[in-house]
C-alpha cells in the first residue's frame, strides 16, 4: 500500500510539473536569460575592476560598482531612447534625399 501511494504521488507530480513546464516554456526561457545576463554581468565587473571576495569590504566595493555600472547602463539607455525620439522619422522623397545618383 505505501508503495502504490508513493507511485501516485510521484507520478501526479511527475505530471504536474510537466503540465507546468510546457505551459510555462517563455517564461522559464525568459527568466533564464535574464540570470545569466545577471552571472555574465557580474562577471565582467568582477573581472574589469579585480575585486577582493574574500572580505567584507570587498564584497560591499563589488556591489557598489555593479550597481554603479547597471546605473550607467539605464542612463546610457535613456540618452540613446531620448535622442531616438527626438529624430525627425518621416520618409524622405527620393529626388530630396542624399543619395548620389550615377547617370550612365
Amino acid at each position: 500500500m505505501n508503495w502504490t501511494l508513493i507511485i501516485v504521488a510521484a507520478l501526479i507530480v511527475f505530471v504536474f510539473l510537466r503540465f507546468r513546464e510546457v505551459r510555462h516554456r517563455a517564461t522559464h526561457m525568459i527568466i533564464a536569460i535574464f540570470l545569466l545576463l545577471l552571472v555574465g554581468s557580474a562577471v565582467v565587473v568582477y573581472f574589469n575592476n579585480d575585486v577582493d571576495l574574500t572580505s567584507f569590504d570587498g564584497i560591499a566595493e563589488a556591489g557598489q560598482l555593479y550597481f554603479k555600472w547597471i546605473g550607467t547602463i539605464f542612463s546610457n539607455l535613456g540618452k540613446v531612447s531620448s535622442y531616438a525620439v527626438q529624430q525627425d522619422w518621416q520618409a524622405i522623397p527620393r529626388d530630396q534625399s542624399n543619395e548620389t545618383v550615377i547617370e550612365s
